[in-house]
């Protein structure tokens, strides 16, 4: 992982929802977790893009492997950058689709799933 000051193909592809590009970088080994000088990776761009294609973008780079636990200058994830940006319906799903990536996040819902559930409710441990 690097920081780019210029232009950074995975990140350009991401900005503008461009699946099929990011397809033929990924075939070609490009680094999903470059970071231009923000900080932003792909899978900032893509999370905060606002463009209708990002949902689909965001599972090509998460199947490839993009880091979910990178923070951009703001300190933020990308799922806290996409519900940074506004809370629409839309920007709440990205959110919610990385937040099922990042192992952190997994196991913190599985603990309140497990806190909330009537089997556990009540039980002092």
């Amino acid at each position: 992982m690097h920081k780019h000051s210029g232009a950074c193909p995975p990140i350009d592809a991401s900005k503008c929802s461009w699946e099929e590009m990011v397809q033929i970088l990924i075939e070609h080994n490009a680094d999903l977790d470059a970071e231009d000088h923000y900080g932003n990776t792909a899978l900032h761009k893509a999370a905060t893009s606002g463009q209708t294609g990002c949902v689909g973008l965001l599972l090509v780079l998460l199947e490839a492997g993009a880091d979910t636990t990178i923070e951009i200058i703001e300190i933020m994830t990308a799922s806290q950058a996409a519900l940074h940006k506004t809370t629409s319906p839309a920007y709440k799903k990205i959110a919610a689709i990385l937040d099922e990536q990042d192992p952190q996040k997994r196991r913190e819902m599985l603990r309140e799933e497990q806190m909330t559930s009537p089997s556990v409710k009540g039980k002092l441990f």
